[in-house]
């Protein structure tokens, strides 16, 4: 999927301190996602395998005006980042499904949002994880 978002003032805030023509704070330009999945019979007839990938992009967001009449300070901006997931797994009848994954497989440290309620905080993404899953349906 892919999508675009041109978000920005319409007028001058005072309230916020953004002009007109400003973007939209936290919001980024474009956005963008693929997946790809492949499913194969094994030599078990009731066992199928399976691997996925998926794929995702978040462009870079302003999350700060300035003042009103000047720039933003792009003190609080976010840089654009993009993140890998992968999966193999196991699918017994639609029974029960076991699965090794691996998200944020390139472990990209992504800063996804930040705010100022008196302090800076800053949030990051989940760092590269590793794992099992196993689903049994009853």
């Amino acid at each position: 999927g892919l999508g675009y978002v041109k978000s920005e003032l319409d007028e001058d805030s005072e309230a916020v301190g953004g002009d007109a023509g400003e973007s939209l704070l936290g919001v980024p330009e474009t956005t963008a996602s693929a997946s790809v999945e492949y499913t194969m019979a094994t030599a078990l007839t009731s066992l199928d395998l399976y691997m996925r990938a998926d794929w995702s992009f978040v462009d870079e967001t302003v999350n700060d005006f300035g003042t009103l009449g000047g720039p933003p300070s792009g003190n609080l901006d976010t840089d654009a980042y993009e993140l890998l997931n992968l999966r193999i797994g196991l699918i017994h009848d639609s029974r029960w499904e076991a699965t090794l994954f691996a998200n944020n497989v390139l472990d990209e440290r992504a800063l996804v949002g930040v705010g100022t309620w008196g302090y800076r905080k800053s949030y990051i993404n989940q760092p590269r994880t590793i794992g099992i899953n196993f689903k049994k349906d009853f």
